[in-house]
């Protein structure tokens, strides 16, 4: 295959994945034009204008969509509730489009009735990559404290990290930088806690009690360093994960190894009968597993 012919496929990927800026920007103001209204059945509309959710997103109007939620009576209701994760013919679900076009108060109102934040779309993008793409800043924020994943990748493998450096959403970029080195120090400390609280049942890992204080202790200063901190920057996160690091590693590390040791132990003590061998047809090292 020529590099032009390559190029060109790339290039065809690249415009699938994203209504262009202007495109969906021209759409929406063609909508929000129309004098149809909102309960009109209009058959020569498309099923994105016959949706109500989507009507309400592009319209931004909140009340409509508490109305027919609350009223069971409504008979758009059923609608409402069957096409929240429903996705338009571009590939995109309400809440894409609502992240798209920075519908903060809708967007609460969605996931709050059960609206999926890290459903993701044929190609890999969820409403975090769109809003990253949009430079919805307060949209992705909303999102990550709602429990979207901010590592999930399409299949160019961009995170939404990525996708808002792409289209030099530098905002955006630094929020997503800031969350990851939040969550790594977030997820450090409890894993280490955990470790600490699970070597207490194991009879094959001990410490000393010098070493669980020391790392419960340290456990306690990093929590309580986040919770008195809302708003510290990137590097006050790296520079305390690194502290950290540097006080637990070594006896997070005792308990690994001999964690490691016991179960080499266990596996050399059983009858070699019971030991389960891979087919020769199966890889000895597993299948490839995408994270």
């Amino acid at each position: 295959m020529s590099h032009a012919e390559t190029d060109g496929e790339t290039q065809e990927l690249e415009n699938d994945s994203f209504h262009s800026r202007a495109d969906l920007l021209t759409e929406q103001t063609a909508k929000l034009s129309r004098s149809i209204s909102m309960e009109e059945n209009d058959p020569s509309e498309t099923a994105l204008e016959s949706n109500i959710v989507m009507q309400c997103i592009y319209k931004n109007n909140l009340e409509r969509l508490q109305e027919c939620f609350q009223n069971e009576l409504d008979h758009h209701r059923k609608e409402l509730l069957s096409s929240l994760n429903q996705r338009d013919l571009s590939g995109k679900s309400p809440l894409d489009v609502a992240a798209c076009l920075g519908r903060f108060e809708i967007i609460q109102f969605l996931i709050s009735i059960g609206a999926e934040v890290n459903s993701t779309s044929s190609k890999g993008y969820t409403c975090l990559h769109y809003a990253a793409a949009w430079g919805r800043k307060s949209v992705l924020k909303l999102l990550v404290e709602k429990g979207g994943n901010f590592h999930l990748r399409n299949i160019f493998e961009e995170r939404p990290r990525e996708v808002a450096n792409r289209y030099n959403q530098n905002e955006c970029v630094y929020f997503l930088d800031w969350a990851d080195a939040k969550v790594k120090l977030e997820d450090t400390v409890s894993k280490s806690l955990e470790m600490v609280n699970e070597q207490d049942k194991n009879a094959t890992v001990k410490l000393t009690k010098e070493e669980k204080f020391i790392v419960i202790n340290t456990c306690k200063e990093k929590q309580e360093w986040m919770d008195k901190n809302k708003e510290p920057s990137i590097q006050d996160y790296e520079m305390h994960l690194t502290s950290f690091l540097n006080i637990v590693q070594p006896i997070l590390q005792k308990i690994i190894e001999q964690a490691s040791v016991s179960m080499k132990d266990a596996s050399l003590s059983r009858p070699l009968s019971r030991v389960k061998y891979p087919s020769s047809s199966h890889s000895l090292n597993g299948p490839k597993v995408r994270v």
